[in-house]
């Protein structure tokens, strides 16, 4: 499995500014891209979440509960996980990873996000920017599947919308999922070897779609 390098983490936090309409990132979110691998955050709060259990049982997920952000998703109780928050900035990151070899399972983005007047021409410049974001480096897209949620599932989810897109690098493949909720934007990036889509995309999927977003903090 491949680890989650600096590059992928930059590049997801590059779509965060597209999709929330910034046309710059400051110095300090640039030097933040490519330095939290290293060091985290300048003024991190961080909490690592150890595994629930001592092997990793494939397809099994569990609800795991954010505690310095108010997102719930369910994964493996076997994954170990790590909070980290930029109170600063209002970014949020979730790091999830096999506890015995420290390799990166998945990488989850929270950003502020004010949905009030979302409509189709927003969401359409959403998708676009995350397109755009992956495709100015040359790196192929395979959009899966979008969904706009109705009325109940928003009041019980906090789930707006949806966007799932599969993209294709030189010696892997990264499933992405971006999700739209009433105050907060969320990306979800999973890495997995070419020979095991078929396996695990369905399980990746299931994980994804397990999201919920209550009114953020």
């Amino acid at each position: 499995m491949r680890i989650y390098s600096s590059t992928n983490f930059s590049l997801s936090l590059k779509v965060f500014f597209n999709c929330l309409g910034r046309t710059k990132v400051r110095p300090t979110i640039f030097l933040f891209c490519l330095l939290l691998p290293l060091q985290g955050f300048a003024q991190q709060k961080k909490i690592t979440h150890k595994a629930r259990t001592t092997v990793v049982i494939p397809g099994l997920r569990r609800e795991f509960d954010a505690e310095l952000a108010h997102i719930s998703i369910e994964l493996n109780p076997g994954w170990q996980a790590e909070e980290i928050e930029d109170p600063i900035e209002h970014i949020y990151q979730l790091l999830i990873s096999d506890p015995y070899d420290s390799t990166k399972i998945a990488s989850l983005l929270m950003q502020r996000f004010e949905s009030k007047g979302f409509d189709s021409i927003k969401w359409n410049g959403l998708k676009n920017s995350i397109r755009e974001s992956y495709g100015n480096r040359g790196i192929a897209l395979r959009p899966l599947n979008e969904q706009i949620t109705s009325a109940q599932m928003r009041d019980s989810l906090g789930v707006i919308a949806r966007y799932e897109l599969l993209a294709k690098y030189s010696d892997h493949l990264e499933y992405i999922n971006a999700v739209v909720g009433k105050k907060s934007l969320v990306l979800l990036t999973m890495p997995l070897e070419s020979e095991a889509y078929r396996k695990k995309i369905g399980y990746y999927r299931e994980i994804a779609g397990s999201i919920k977003l209550p009114e953020c903090k």
